[in-house]
């Protein structure tokens, strides 16, 4: 019996950390952007929409494009 609440607590420890990794997560593509593949993704709040601004070397914004 004291076997099974052990588990229970520990998997009651890994929700927890998945949850705050997905928060992690959010806030980071929300306020500062996440890289994947050499696109930008950027959370836009006035638009209510994801951005994905693609950088190429040293030159600014080549592209803009909606995600939905």
């Amino acid at each position: 019996m004291l076997n099974t609440h052990n588990k229970k607590v520990k998997s009651r420890y890994v929700i927890i950390l998945l949850v705050i990794i997905l928060v992690i997560v959010v806030a980071r593509i929300t306020l500062k952007g996440i890289w994947v593949k050499d696109y930008h993704y950027v959370y836009d709040f006035k638009d209510k929409q994801i951005l994905a601004e693609a950088y190429r070397g040293n030159e600014n914004i080549v592209e803009k494009r909606e995600l939905h």
